[in-house]
């Protein structure tokens, strides 16, 4: 699409005749006609209605017309979005959904409004997703959970899990073992998982969400038990242990992790993320 064929039949709408776009666009007005033929030719369409003393448009031009502008506001954005990319250095944050808790958000605002040049783009998702995406070279730094610790980590913590349920659910007595897990991916999933099938227990999947606040919801509804490292913020909630004929479970890995980088990012790349790893 010829960008210029619409910013002359925009003009052309907006001052409402072909004469007064002249100024708008500064074009003489026997190009402007030959744009917006060209552009009728390629809509197959006829956009103004010229048997009138005033150019008014068509019911085509009125639908075509919130388009051209959208595609016209589009092209600005874009562009604006690369020349910024040339202003400042951007460094691009993953953060697994259920560490909200940790103040990452608020240390990461308090960064950017240290370094005016710098530009912070966060993403949260699942562990596993956030973990692809970095080794896709996507993401500088992520915060997540994993199973053993990466060489890449700049730190890294053991998070002891714990079978969780609501007060006065009798769930975990259930067989199949009706469980509220993260999607696959997940090292808490993996972790639950592998500890019961050693444990002989049967289980069944009763909620599967890659939401935290998901997961805390259905566990303090009593939908079933999760593998949680703790119980921060949620409401009438315990923890279940051997005597409620469950079996231990190793703890997963709080990490935060870099790619390798250079250029003008990798000094903000390594301090943010050693700000992050003294969080965990």
């Amino acid at each position: 699409m010829n960008l210029e064929l619409l910013k002359a039949f925009v003009a052309v709408a907006e001052t409402g005749g072909f004469t007064k776009a002249e100024s708008r666009i500064h074009r003489t007005q026997s190009t402007i006609s030959q744009q917006i033929a060209r552009l009728e030719s390629d809509l197959c369409a006829p956009l103004f209605d010229r048997r009138k003393r005033t150019v008014t448009l068509t019911d085509q031009g009125d639908q075509y017309l919130d388009f051209a502008r959208r595609i016209l506001a589009l092209d600005q954005e874009s562009r604006a979005l690369i020349q910024q990319q040339d202003r400042y250095t951007v460094v691009r944050v993953g953060v697994s959904d259920n560490y909200t808790r940790l103040g990452w958000s608020a240390l990461l605002a308090a960064y950017a409004g240290k370094h005016p040049n710098v530009r912070i783009s966060v993403k949260t998702d699942q562990s596993g997703v956030l973990q692809a995406h970095q080794d896709e070279g996507h993401l500088d730094i992520v915060v997540s959970n994993e199973l053993t610790p990466p060489q890449n980590a700049v730190a890294n913590r053991p998070a002891p899990l714990h079978w969780i349920a609501a007060d006065g659910c009798a769930a975990h007595r259930e067989r199949p073992l009706p469980l509220i897990l993260y999607p696959p991916g997940c090292a808490y999933r993996s972790r639950a998982l592998t500890a019961l099938e050693n444990a002989g227990i049967p289980w069944r999947i009763a909620f599967e969400t890659p939401d935290w606040l998901s997961i805390r919801a259905a566990t303090e509804h009593g939908l079933g038990i999760a593998l949680l490292d703790n119980m921060e913020g949620m409401e009438k909630v315990r923890f279940l242990g051997p005597k409620d004929e469950l079996p231990g479970v190793e703890p997963a890995y709080l990490t935060v992790r870099t790619r390798t980088f250079t250029g003008d990012a990798a000094p903000h790349i390594s301090e943010l993320a050693e700000h992050l790893g003294r969080l965990i």
